[in-house]
């Protein structure tokens, strides 16, 4: 099926700007993450924009079942191998990574894991999905809040690829002054700040 226009209109800025933090504000229903973190990732991967690619979920089981999606279409989607070719080469999103054929890394992480320090080989992260990060109840816990999104824009800000770092965070605005809004507020004096409702 074709994609909507705020889908098409959303990754262009992401494939045309290789530092860009995008946040999508999208409505429930709305596939945010299998245009993320299936569609735009093999996308980017096909073109040679891709090394590593994390996604971050609100623990480590989601985010590996995020992983899933990935690798099953990586692995099994027929009309993808037959343009593509054998994708698989090791790993399996259920131990949280995996290497693809041309050498294309994936990695799985949740949001109480260490951001610190992540490469493979002289690989680090040149895309993160933080997708689905924070519900209704654990936004009012405002030191946790606080504590997360100085994680996201510290830690993880600070983790990726020198020159190609695209960061793209898909979660419902649901809550006031939470996740959604303290990483836009973080990020606002940044030129590749992109928010898309």
């Amino acid at each position: 099926a074709p994609c909507a226009k705020f889908h098409l209109d959303s990754y262009l800025k992401v494939f045309h700007n290789p530092l860009i933090k995008q946040q999508r504000r999208f409505f429930r229903g709305a596939a945010k993450s299998i245009h993320t973190n299936v569609g735009n990732v093999t996308h980017l991967k096909e073109n040679d924009q891709l090394n590593f690619g994390l996604i971050v979920g609100k623990t480590n089981e989601h985010s590996k079942l995020l992983l899933s999606d990935v690798q099953m279409h990586l692995e099994y989607n027929e009309r993808y191998i037959k343009d593509f070719g054998v994708q698989m080469q090791y790993g399996s999103w259920a131990d949280g990574h995996f290497e693809t054929n041309d050498k294309t890394f994936f990695m799985a992480l949740g949001l109480n894991q260490p951001f610190r320090g992540l490469r493979n080989g002289a690989d680090r992260p040149d895309f993160v999905s933080m997708d689905d990060l924070e519900d209704r109840k654990q936004a009012k816990n405002i030191d946790l809040t606080k504590e997360n999104i100085q994680k996201l824009t510290g830690d993880l800000g600070k983790a990726g690829q020198k020159g190609r770092f695209r960061q793209i965070m898909c979660n419902n605005y649901i809550v006031k002054n939470g996740i959604v809004d303290g990483w836009a507020e973080k990020n606002k004096k940044s030129p590749n700040l992109h928010i898309m409702t």
